[in-house]
């Protein structure tokens, strides 16, 4: 008599989550429109590193020193590539599922719907955290190793503060694009829908008097504001909130819409 199969045993938590988010990268990698994004994302990291070079040799021409920080700046230059290659990646991830009418095939795998989501975030935040950290992370290396009043403990804090940034930016944003998708059935309306509430919305607060960030771009703002310029406990508490928040959004928002819509 022949052996008794041996029962395949079902795959892991981990397993089903990276196999999605990879998914995600690789179509979105073919998508002409994430592609000039993420060339986009790497333009000001070589005109950044230009100007610091330049900035050294004024330095020793003039025998002074130039109070710029290139990190600080290109961060504040940065968020809004990675802000846009946010939008291009989480907008259409889920709505472009629901038109295709493909949720019911997840709905046949071993896949929960909080696998399906932490899988979407993933594919969004991932990206869009390393176009933030790793030219930050070259410019600042070309920081230390150029400007002799840096030292290592110096590097070693901002890169921990660029790190902070880089991944609350990033989760903001990803939840923030991730939800809107899980919200509507076409990719244009999520955008609009990701656009109004990252500028639509400050805009009506900041016309209410209030001085509060509301999105996660004003969030990411204020946060490079505390962590480079003037450090705040209220206001940093505040930012760090409010990335937070829409980093939530991005995880309740669409578990609970696929535990409605995920049915074979």
């Amino acid at each position: 008599m022949s052996e008794p199969r041996r029962q395949l045993a079902p795959p892991s938590s981990l397993h089903i989550v990276k196999t999605l988010a990879w998914r995600e990268l690789r179509l979105a990698s073919r998508r002409k429109l994430v592609r000039a994004l993420f060339v986009m994302s790497l333009v000001p990291l070589a005109i950044f590193a230009a100007i610091l070079v330049v900035s050294v040799v004024s330095e020793q021409a003039l025998h002074a020193e130039l109070d710029w920080d290139p990190v600080q700046e290109f961060l504040g230059v940065q968020l809004f590539p990675v802000a846009l290659l946010a939008l291009g990646l989480g907008t259409p991830i889920i709505a472009r599922d629901r038109a295709e009418d493909v949720l019911y095939l997840y709905a046949t795998r071993p896949l929960l719907p909080w696998h399906y989501t932490v899988g979407k975030v993933l594919a969004v935040w991932l990206p869009c955290a390393a176009l933030l950290f790793l030219p930050a992370l070259i410019m600042a290396g070309l920081r230390l190793g150029i400007l002799a009043r840096v030292d290592t403990w110096n590097f070693a804090r901002m890169l921990l503060q660029t790190a902070a940034v880089s991944a609350l930016f990033a989760l903001g944003y990803a939840g923030l694009t991730v939800g809107a998708s899980a919200l509507t059935k076409r990719a244009r309306w999520s955008l609009m829908l990701a656009l109004g509430v990252d500028i639509v919305l400050p805009a009506f607060v900041l016309g209410a008097g209030l001085g509060y960030p509301v999105s996660p771009s004003n969030a990411g703002s204020d946060l490079l504001y505390v962590f480079f310029e003037d450090f705040e406990a209220r206001r940093l508490m505040v930012a760090v909130g409010v990335l937070l928040f829409y980093g939530a959004l991005g995880f309740i928002i669409p578990t609970w819409r696929m535990s409605q819509e995920m049915t074979p």
